[in-house]
């Protein structure tokens, strides 16, 4: 029934209670013939990677710019990642680190995920 859904909710984010409507929707989608290996296609690919492919993509530069969102509390990923990252972006790259905030910025703080979006963005440009 997957109840592992709230598990990864209490354990990627922590401060985050999701309305019980969103978390019932959440798993009607995943009841959907085929959604599940959709959604887990992603995780699967990065576990079967080939390492020498990976270790060359890890060697290639980023030419766009990057805005990175994330929270402090953010479970499964740790700030170090971005921060390691930060050198194969050859362009702007910004790190918005939100305390408080777990896995999913847009929906524990959308003020502030909004924010460092349209900051990032910068002013529209003159008409």
């Amino acid at each position: 029934d997957f109840a592992h859904i709230e598990r990864i909710y209490r354990t990627w984010a922590p401060n985050y209670d999701p309305p019980p409507d969103v978390i019932e929707d959440i798993k009607a989608t995943l009841r959907v013939p085929g959604a599940t290996a959709s959604t887990l296609g992603y995780y699967w690919a990065i576990a079967r990677a080939d390492p020498e492919e990976t270790r060359a993509a890890a060697t290639k530069q980023v030419l766009m710019p990057a805005l990175v969102i994330v929270g402090t509390g953010d479970g499964p990923i740790r700030m170090e990642r971005f921060e390691k990252a930060r050198s194969a972006f050859v362009n702007k790259y910004r790190l918005v680190a939100l305390g408080g905030v777990g896995h999913f910025p847009h929906l524990e703080a959308p003020e502030q995920t909004a924010e460092a979006i349209v900051d990032f963005l910068g002013p529209p440009p003159p008409q």
